[in-house]
């Protein structure tokens, strides 16, 4: 019975749904992480610069995808340079 109720309370779901949207996005810098430690290991410390501004899960998305294709070191860093300018 009280299980059911805290299930249909707004206020839990809604912190439930924080909850998920920030574990998303945590595990989203993971993968940015791995992926440019793995193919553009010289721009670390500016995706780190990055993701310590930016918490939200689209744009963290985006900027995973982005990296991931980008076809070499100096794409991938103007695309890191212009979301500075972005913010």
């Amino acid at each position: 019975m009280y299980d059911q109720l805290l299930e249909e309370d707004p206020w839990v779901q809604g912190y439930g749904d924080k909850r998920e949207a920030k574990g998303e996005a945590k595990a989203t810098c993971q993968n940015i992480k791995l992926v440019v430690q793995a193919r553009f290991p010289a721009l670390e410390a500016l995706v780190m610069d990055r993701l310590e501004r930016q918490q939200n899960l689209d744009a963290l998305q985006k900027m995973l995808v982005a990296l991931s294709t980008v076809q070499d070191e100096s794409k991938a860093r103007r695309y890191l340079l212009a979301l500075q300018d972005e913010q």
